[in-house]
């Protein structure tokens, strides 16, 4: 996990707004998470730099699929946090914007 945090972190700094290095980030924190090997310590820390990550990845401009992309990694976040407001929020963002499902 040190090595991609790594990895994506030298990406955003060459391009601060790089939609897939944003995405990458998310994907692999996501699958990290559901590894079963995280330790309660790991897992405070990932949640804490994917929450980051969510809230960098929403100020870049982006295009309509990549706004779904967005969408969904932020509903998988707010699901794995528990926040149900927070996951309300992203599908009625998302529905708004015409929407059916998600793609990630």
């Amino acid at each position: 996990m040190d090595d991609a945090r790594h990895a994506w972190r030298r990406a955003l700094v060459v391009d601060d707004e790089n939609v897939q290095a944003l995405d990458t980030a998310c994907w692999i924190i996501r699958d990290y998470l559901n590894s079963g090997v995280v330790t309660l310590a790991e897992e405070v820390e990932t949640l804490a730099d994917w929450a980051d990550i969510i809230e960098r990845y929403g100020q870049v401009d982006m295009t309509p699929d990549e706004l779904v992309k967005y969408d969904d990694r932020d509903r998988q976040l707010a699901q794995k946090l528990g926040d149900t407001s927070r996951f309300e929020a992203v599908l009625q963002r998302a529905t708004a914007r015409g929407v059916t499902q998600f793609t990630c």
